[in-house]
């Protein structure tokens, strides 16, 4: 057991080809517990066993959500990654026209431990914006110049 509860989200838009690339660090247990309290399905995120990129997948997109303006960005996992205590989600995108705003939520882990704590981090072109969410708290909207 770990005494933080916290995960990193990282959401890049490429200005130009509007590209969507995003990246969710939350530890591995934290995620398998809360995929077997939904689904009462073990998984071993650590195996890398193909047919746990499914539930991983449906388990995140449950809960993180990405707003271009208005507009819900239709994320497609493409691939994680074991990183020490963590797993690192990939996800991509892309947008349609223009946009003053970009919207972050992220629940993961919100319904397990009432602590857990979200850092964003959205990059735009060259412009970078940082923000903490902590349950209740899901969302964030960064402004776009």
């Amino acid at each position: 057991m770990h005494p933080y509860f916290v995960g990193v989200t990282e959401v890049k838009i490429d200005p130009k080809s509007k590209a969507v690339a995003v990246s969710c660090k939350l530890f591995v247990d934290d995620v398998q517990d809360a995929i077997f309290q939904q689904t009462r399905q073990k998984i071993n995120l650590a195996a890398q066993r193909p047919e746990d990129k499914k539930p991983l997948s449906d388990y995140v997109l449950s809960r993180l959500k990405i707003y271009w303006g208005n507009a819900a960005v239709s994320l497609k996992m493409v691939g994680y990654q074991i990183e020490e205590e963590g797993v690192w989600c990939f996800f991509e995108s892309t947008v349609q026209g223009k946009a003053k705003t970009v919207e972050i939520c992220n629940r993961a882990l919100y319904e397990t431990l009432e602590s857990q704590t979200h850092f964003l981090h959205f990059t735009f072109g060259s412009q970078t914006q940082h923000w903490k969410i902590t349950n209740p708290e899901s969302c964030h909207r960064f402004g776009i110049q």
